[in-house]
């Protein structure tokens, strides 16, 4: 049976007007993207199950996975623990930051917020809207003592970590997240181009041009190399990786 919408108010609120809203709880936010991110990775729930149950944690079978996933919208309290949440990230290649995400509003007269906790006839004490929860799911700004904490155990890798506080307007003339697909090997690399003629440009570097080049090479080369030495002079070992991964292993 399909899900019917739900049914557009007569009239959109006035300006200044609050928008109508339905609370979730975290755990419901939490069953949502789980569900999410199942589909994502174009799983059956029987396989879901499996590969969970290989990182451990909670045991769980193609049924108990669904009936976790249906939590987010059948009222039937679903709580999930911290065991779980890792096994999540493990068997999903998702950040744990991924399933506390917001769900999209349904449009601008309706938004989701979410609740900590619902009473037995559904009231809540505190729900906090999309903004307050992403703002806290992914900081724009991390305290010096997180960083510092994080910097203290990246430092036995020989490597530092700075968080960056960028954040542009986004405009929807430049549509700078357009969707495509995959090739077989997942590379998404634009959209399909039709009848473009491939120009090849060749450049013809000085003397100069190629020494200076060479020099950077070989300075960015010795600053890649001391990273990889403790301050007692003993190697650091870490796992080699191609430059063809989308990130470094660290």
């Amino acid at each position: 049976m399909s899900k019917q919408s739900d049914p557009e108010p007569e009239t959109p609120p006035e300006q200044g007007e609050p928008a109508d809203f339905a609370v979730l709880t975290v755990n419901q936010l939490v069953a949502y993207n789980l569900m999410k991110a199942r589909r994502r990775a174009g799983w059956t729930q029987a396989e879901a199950a499996e590969r969970l149950n290989f990182f451990g944690g909670r045991r769980y079978t193609a049924a108990t996975l669904s009936a976790s996933e249906r939590s987010w919208e059948s009222g039937r309290s679903r709580e999930f623990d911290a065991s779980e949440l890792l096994a999540f990230s493990l068997a999903f290649d998702q950040p744990i930051p991924f399933f506390f995400l917001p769900l999209k509003s349904p449009d601008a007269t309706k938004e989701w917020r979410y609740a900590l906790k619902k009473g037995p006839n559904g009231e809540t004490e505190l729900a906090l809207v999309s903004h307050d929860v992403l703002d806290h799911v992914v900081p724009i700004r991390y305290s010096a003592s997180f960083v510092g904490d994080v910097n203290e155990l990246l430092r036995e890798r020989g490597i530092t970590w700075e968080p960056s506080a960028r954040v542009e307007r986004y405009d929807p003339s430049e549509a700078a997240w357009e969707e495509y697909e995959a090739d077989a090997n997942g590379v998404v690399d634009g959209p399909p181009s039709e009848d473009v003629e491939e120009t090849v440009v060749t450049y013809t570097f000085t003397s100069e041009e190629l020494a200076k080049t060479a020099k950077e090479i070989m300075r960015d080369l010795e600053k890649e190399i001391l990273k990889r030495f403790e301050a007692g002079g003993e190697a650091i070992i870490s796992r080699e990786w191609s430059a063809s991964e989308e990130e470094p292993p660290f």
